[in-house]
C-alpha cells in the first residue's frame, strides 16, 4: 500500500495524508513481552521508503489478523480517535466476542501507537491510550481468509468517516483487480511478467478507461 501511495500520489500534495502499518506490529504488541519493542517498527515510522512526517499524518492504518478475520484500525490523529474497522459488527451487529477482543486489543495497539510515536517524533505531545475508541459501520464482506482483502479494500477507500465508491459485491471485486494491477504495475516490481499476462493487464486498463 506504501509503494501504491507514493506511484499514485507522490507528487501531489495528497501524499502523506495517511500512513500504512504492517500488520506484524499488532501482531507484536498483542502478543508483547520480548516480541514487542518500537525499535522492531522504526522503519515502518521514519525508515528511508517514508517520505513524510508519520506523526503529521490524518491517517494510520493498522491491520490486524485474529482467528483468521482480519480488521483494520484506523488512528485519526487529528480527531484523536481510535476507529475500529471490522466487517463482523456490520453482520453480526454486538457481537459479543467481537466486543470483547476489541475491548482488550484497543488499548494494546494504542500503547504500542504511543511509544512509537512518543519514541521516533521528539515532538509528539499527545497521548493514544487516551482517546475514544469507536467502531464505525463498514460494508459487510467476506469472513476468515477473505477478510485480509477486506481489509486492504478499507484502508485503500477510507476517508476517515465512510468507505467512498459506495462498496458492494461488485465493486468489490473490481477494487481487488484495480489493486492486482496496481501491485503488477509498480516500479518495484521487478518480476517479469508473461507475455499473456502483460496482455492481459493491458487489455484491463484499455476497458477501465472507456
Amino acid at each position: 500500500m506504501l509503494e501504491v501511495e507514493f506511484e499514485q500520489f507522490g507528487n501531489t500534495p495528497a501524499y502523506g495524508w495517511r500512513h500504512f502499518i504492517e500488520p506484524d506490529f499488532s501482531l507484536a504488541a498483542i502478543v508483547g513481552n520480548e516480541w514487542w519493542s518500537p525499535n522492531f517498527f522504526r522503519e515502518q515510522f521514519i525508515g528511508e521508503s517514508v517520505k513524510y512526517d508519520v506523526s503529521k499524518c490524518a491517517i494510520i492504518f493498522v491491520p490486524m489478523c485474529e482467528m483468521s478475520h482480519w480488521k483494520c484500525y484506523a488512528f485519526k490523529l487529528r480527531e484523536r480517535v481510535v476507529q475500529i474497522l471490522d466487517p463482523k459488527k456490520s453482520v453480526r451487529g454486538n457481537d459479543i466476542h467481537a466486543e470483547n477482543n476489541h475491548q482488550w486489543n484497543g488499548p494494546i495497539l494504542a500503547k504500542a501507537m504511543q511509544e512509537c510515536l512518543s519514541m521516533f517524533f521528539q515532538d509528539w505531545t499527545d497521548d493514544v491510550t487516551k482517546w475514544e475508541q469507536t467502531e464505525p459501520i463498514v460494508p459487510p464482506m467476506h469472513f476468515g481468509a477473505d477478510s485480509g482483502f477486506n481489509t486492504l479494500v478499507y484502508m485503500k477507500n477510507w476517508n476517515g468517516f465512510k468507505c467512498v465508491g459506495g462498496l458492494n459485491p461488485v465493486s468489490i471485486n473490481n477494487i481487488g483487480a484495480d489493486i492486482v494491477m496496481d501491485i503488477m504495475a509498480m516500479k518495484a516490481n521487478t518480476a517479469t511478467l508473461p507475455d499473456v499476462v502483460s496482455q492481459l493487464m493491458k487489455q484491463y486498463n484499455s476497458a477501465v478507461s472507456q
